[in-house]
């Protein structure tokens, strides 16, 4: 059995790294699932803030288009309910993407886990082979 190559010993180490990050994370996801399970749940009822650049682009067209209080309120009705819907479709695909990403890391960790297992092979092989010669010696 021949010594790991460079890129080998790089992967190994790669390995390593990503089995930690992916402690961290899921030490991480765990403290936050806590935090959360422990916050109230936010009112549907409580007003949206809107970030100052979205309301820049919002404000001429709610003006422009409403002259009544009720058309003012349908449209920031509206807006809302959207905006809820947008933000309900951004958790989903970003639930989406970690999905993802994660099924990839796994896929790199099964990869990175086989070439430690030749790695470990090569190592006893080496360290048996080593031995060997010294074995064979003793007999004589």
């Amino acid at each position: 059995m021949e010594l790991p190559s460079a890129r080998e010993i790089e992967l190994e180490t790669l390995l390593r790294q990503r089995d930690t990050q992916i402690a961290e994370l899921t030490d991480e996801v765990t403290h936050l699932r806590q935090y959360l399970s422990t916050q109230p749940a936010p009112s549907t009822a409580d007003p949206i803030t809107l970030p100052p650049a979205l309301v820049s682009i919002l404000l001429p067209h709610i003006n422009g288009r409403s002259t009544a209080a009720t058309s003012t309120s349908n449209t920031v009705s509206a807006l809302t309910q959207r905006a809820k819907v947008l933000q309900e479709e951004n958790d989903e695909l970003y639930e989406l993407l970690k999905i993802g990403e994660t099924g990839r890391l796994k896929d790199d960790v099964r990869a990175l886990r086989r070439v430690v297992v030749k790695l470990e092979g090569a190592l006893k092989g080496v360290s048996g082979a080593q031995r060997l010669p010294l074995t064979g010696g003793d007999a004589n």
